[in-house]
């Protein structure tokens, strides 16, 4: 699963939308952890729009790999998913943002830097796919996480930031949770991030369990 949010233009978000998936197929080949197929998917798709000589436009991505036994998170960028566990919302993403003091700190040691919250006074992820323009400080290597399923959860939000930007995970979780298919309450949060006041585009997936 995943949610795939563009900025700068549409080249890199259309390939990844195309791409990714078919790169993780490739990589389920292969005898590795899962955790390293999901991370080697990033990095082979950004290297791919980087041999297309992609410059500045890029995406963000916030993917979830499914087991019988085990939830596989990746995100770059400030693409989030959130875990709905018994009653409380758990974020199994992180946020990439270049205000963020450790993502400011990596940018720096790159000999980049962080203006008016923003890559060099650019772009405000400090980790996408794409931008190649500025892959040394937007690097594509995404967060993961690693969680056991468990009877206790009851579904996850991916969604791009035009949802996060106007909802805690805490009020997305609990406005759907009594809600009876996963397409109801992928609707219900893009109609309340509308009504909230949401200028940017708004992507959610949810997945019920």
């Amino acid at each position: 699963y995943g949610i795939y949010d563009g900025h700068g233009g549409r080249d890199a978000v259309d390939f990844t939308a195309e791409n990714f998936h078919l790169n993780l197929v490739e990589l389920l080949k292969q005898q590795v952890p899962l955790p390293e197929i999901l991370r080697k998917a990033h990095l082979i798709t950004d290297q791919q729009l980087g041999e297309r000589n992609i410059l500045y436009n890029g995406t963000t991505t916030a993917t979830l790999l499914v087991t019988s036994t085990k939830l596989y998170s990746a995100n770059a960028g400030d693409a989030r998913s959130v875990l709905f566990r018994g009653e409380s919302a758990i974020r199994i993403t992180r946020d990439h943002k270049a205000s963020d003091k450790a993502e400011a700190d990596r940018i720096r040691e790159a000999n980049g830097f962080v203006a008016m919250g923003r890559v060099n006074g650019v772009l405000s992820v400090a980790r996408a796919l794409g931008d190649h323009a500025m892959k040394e400080y937007v690097t594509g290597d995404p967060y993961m996480e690693v969680l056991d399923r468990v009877a206790e959860d009851k579904f996850v939000i991916l969604a791009c930031d035009g949802l996060w930007d106007v909802m805690s995970d805490e009020a997305a979780c609990r406005l759907v949770a009594g809600e009876s298919t996963a397409s109801a309450m992928a609707n219900k949060l893009v109609q309340q991030a509308v009504k909230l006041g949401s200028t940017d585009n708004i992507s959610v997936m949810v997945l019920v369990f």
